[in-house]
């Protein structure tokens, strides 16, 4: 089985049900991971869940990004 992040991927959207390419989302942004320098989050499977990219992209850490993208 494929993973992602240490976390096995099962192709299921854990929002909508969708399955078929899915994306990993850290519930704990990779950002403030980074800040409060605890790299254990980054794979820890608890701080991950399995989206569908529309799902995804409706987190607030997708939105901060676009955000973030379109000012540079």
């Amino acid at each position: 089985m494929v993973k992602r992040y240490g976390v096995e991927v099962s192709g299921t959207c854990r929002i909508c049900g969708f399955v078929g390419k899915t994306e990993m989302h850290h519930i704990i942004s990779q950002a403030k991971i980074d800040r409060i320098e605890r790299p254990d989050l980054r794979k820890n499977p608890g701080n991950i869940v399995e989206l569908c990219k529309p799902c995804h992209d409706l987190t607030d850490s997708s939105q901060y990004r676009m955000w973030y993208l379109r000012r540079e």
